[in-house]
């Protein structure tokens, strides 16, 4: 063998021996990658939202119903001072004539309650679908007659025993208590077909 074809192969058996390198690296940082994005929502606890739909929230997030409307907070809402986290929105309930809105009931138990029932949506600005029927939102609201921009989830159902009751439950961030992150990661949860009680 001539010396330019030692030089050669010694420079393609090098070669080879980095490029082994090179994907045995790739494949060990894979591997760790991988093992530390565990499910993060395996220990969320599963809300029960309809007949089928259900989603997951954090472990020590409390859920309170009041006048049909659903708040995460961090204690339930008839407690003094919750953090609330997010509520669902109730477009029924404030589309109603202004008579009917502006009429305090004897249930309102909370002054987020209250507020709740002030909150307009004005417009949607963005939506994000997500292809669990769960769509990130954000969107233009007023809330005591004051403007802001609040995030949101909107989650299609659909009622298979008639399809005029199908529609969306919408799920608004209370002064930005919840992050995008976190937000995506609970759009992520939402099942519309399986929930198991």
């Amino acid at each position: 063998m001539s010396i330019m074809g030692v030089i050669i192969n010694n420079k393609f058996d090098s070669g080879v021996f980095i490029m082994k390198k090179i994907i045995l690296f790739l494949l060990i940082f894979a591997l760790f990658i991988f093992s530390g994005c565990s499910d993060e929502t395996k220990d969320w606890q599963t809300v029960k939202l309809g007949e089928r739909e259900s989603i997951k929230i954090p472990q020590n997030w409390v859920v309170s119903v009041i006048d049909d409307t659903m708040y995460f907070s961090d204690k339930p809402m008839t407690e003094k001072n919750p953090t609330v986290y997010m509520f669902q929105y109730n477009s029924e309930e404030n589309n109603k004539n202004e008579s009917e809105n502006n009429k305090e009931k004897t249930d309102d138990k909370t002054e987020y309650n209250k507020l709740c029932k002030s909150f307009k949506v004005e417009n949607n600005t963005e939506e994000i679908g997500k292809s669990n029927s769960a769509t990130i939102i954000t969107s233009v609201v007023s809330v005591d007659g004051k403007t802001q921009t609040v995030k949101g989830i909107s989650l299609f159902y659909m009622d298979y025993s008639d399809i005029a009751l199908s529609g969306e439950r919408v799920f608004y961030v209370w002064n930005n208590n919840v992050s995008t992150e976190l937000l995506y990661t609970i759009a992520d949860t939402y099942d519309n077909y399986t929930y198991v009680e």
